[in-house]
């Protein structure tokens, strides 16, 4: 490849984005980044800065001086927290995002999908692919008005993921790595006292229930399962991810909901609907979905934290709340409505009133950490899948970790039992470490610490991790909501070892 000669084109700010876990894309993003400051542009990617509080404050003032945020979305980076928070942070901050997909083109998440379905992509199936990606990445960094692909977009390629998906597939339960919602065939999967609770008010219409926890402690598992449980009972089902809408204005949600309510469950429509008001949903919802002799329907809104941070919030809860208050008449059509709202308490990170929950009404269902019993019954359960098990000694160390948060703990079994990729002394050796798998999570939840500085949240939880104890209850409500400490016999202290060992080292 030619030098740039000098005075050819403004040199651009680069930041790259990967998953860390994986050799080939560490190797790709080590490869652009080599090639592109060859061409004359700035890079800046994470490899040598140690993971600590110098660390996300880096990452945040990098992404926010950049020109081009390069993001490699792959299988794997499509489940890193900390790839999602980054694209975010990208988004937030108005950058250009060029996504560059490594031999993947499905479905990449929720929260991904809703930022990058609309924009142009690269693929990458191999090294024989590098060159030309990096010459269509130059290309926009010559002309910001070039388009990176043969125009070909996310939309064309990743079609959202049904709801309630319950195909069996034939992939092996104990070969998937636990990231993201745990499939309706996986069994490994550890029924709790939530999942006996949704599955008896699945039997019974006009039901509202609630969700609700801190980031990967299971919900959309569990809201798979109550979706499959009301298909059983013969009701009908539809699932609307939120984040995924038309944020703009109130009158575009309305009409996304009802765009993806008519795909979800099979209705045609003879003309577009009207809908830009409150009521005219509403009017719409019982004409075309409660009808006279329509089944029951469980809807699920999933992502409702996403409304959050909308000017029209309030308005939206209690368009919701309208609906459960339309089913006391005997003869009310609203009867055959269940409402499940999915939300996950960290949201209380960013919001100012900690009041605001719209959320009072039904059936609420909070997901807690995995029990010492129920860490034994995992044990149990990979012992008959693969014949091997920790032995009770290691169970409890384990537990003492990770406090049963459900995805470290899923995690944790996986790569000693499943996968065998450390030993049990290794994992415990390494797990607060840079070379930690538990490291895209704890990089995504310093970031996320960080984020509001005025609330002083790294310091509250500094003074717990070290005293015990601070002043700032409302610090405690809004790390409390994320999951990070816990509070028990008049005291607070971090939710587990591994926060408590890593925060303790980085804040």
């Amino acid at each position: 490849m030619k030098s740039r000669k000098a005075g050819d084109q403004l040199p651009r700010k680069f930041f790259i984005s990967y998953a860390h876990a994986e050799a080939e894309e560490r190797a790709l993003a080590a490869w652009l980044r080599e090639h592109l400051i060859r061409a004359g542009h700035e890079v800046f990617i994470d490899m040598d800065i140690p993971l600590g509080e110098r660390w996300a404050e880096e990452i945040e003032r990098r992404i926010a001086g950049c020109d081009l945020f390069l993001v490699l979305i792959s299988a794997n980076s499509a489940k890193s927290e900390m790839v999602s928070e980054e694209v975010r942070l990208a988004r937030e901050r108005g950058r250009r995002i060029l996504p560059l997909r490594i031999k993947f083109t499905g479905y990449p998440g929720y929260q991904l999908n809703a930022i990058l379905q609309p924009l142009q992509w690269i693929v990458w199936e191999s090294e024989a692919d590098s060159d030309g990606a990096l010459q269509a990445i130059l290309r926009v960094a010559a002309d910001p008005a070039a388009t990176i692909g043969p125009g070909q977009t996310a939309a064309t390629a990743a079609a959202p993921r049904p709801a309630g998906d319950v195909v069996t597939r034939p992939e092996p339960a104990a070969s998937r790595l636990p990231r993201g919602s745990v499939w309706i065939d996986d069994q490994l999967y550890l029924a709790r006292d939530a999942d006996v609770e949704l599955s008896r008010l699945s039997a019974v219409s006009g039901q509202t229930l609630l969700i609700e926890a801190p980031r990967q402690m299971g919900k959309s598992s569990l809201l798979q399962r109550y979706l499959a449980a009301c298909e059983r009972a013969g009701k009908r089902t539809a699932y609307v991810d939120l984040s995924g809408l038309d944020f703009n204005s109130y009158d575009g949600l309305l009409a996304g909901i009802a765009a993806e309510l008519a795909q979800e469950l099979g209705i045609s429509e003879t003309s577009t609907p009207v809908i830009s008001k409150p009521q005219q949903l509403t009017h719409w919802v019982q004409q075309r979905i409660l009808s006279s002799g329509a089944a029951p329907v469980a809807l699920a809104f999933d992502e409702v934290d996403s409304i959050f941070a909308q000017d029209y919030r309030q308005k939206f809860f209690a368009l919701l709340r309208s609906w459960h208050n339309r089913r006391p008449p005997a003869n009310s059509p609203w009867r055959k409505l269940d409402l499940a709202l999915v939300i996950s308490t960290e949201p209380h990170l960013l919001i100012d009133d900690l009041s605001l929950s719209p959320f009072n009404i039904g059936n609420r269902i909070r997901l807690q950490p995995f029990t010492p019993e129920e860490c034994q019954q995992l044990n149990q359960l990979h012992h008959r899948l693969t014949g091997r098990q920790l032995d009770p000694t290691h169970v409890n160390q384990l537990r003492e970790l990770l406090g049963g948060q459900p995805y470290l703990t899923r995690l944790a079994y996986h790569l000693v039992l499943v996968d065998q990729a450390y030993s049990f002394d290794d994992f415990m050796r390494t797990a607060e470490t840079d070379e930690s798998p538990f490291a895209d999570h704890l990089r995504a939840l310093l970031s996320r610490l960080r984020k509001r500085a005025d609330y002083n949240l790294a310091a509250a939880f500094r003074q717990i991790i070290r005293r015990g104890r601070t002043d700032d209850q409302a610090a405690v409500a809004r790390l409390k909501a994320a999951g990070l400490v816990r509070e028990a016999d008049d005291r607070v202290t971090p939710a587990n070892g591994l926060y408590a060992g890593f925060f303790g080292r980085v804040l």
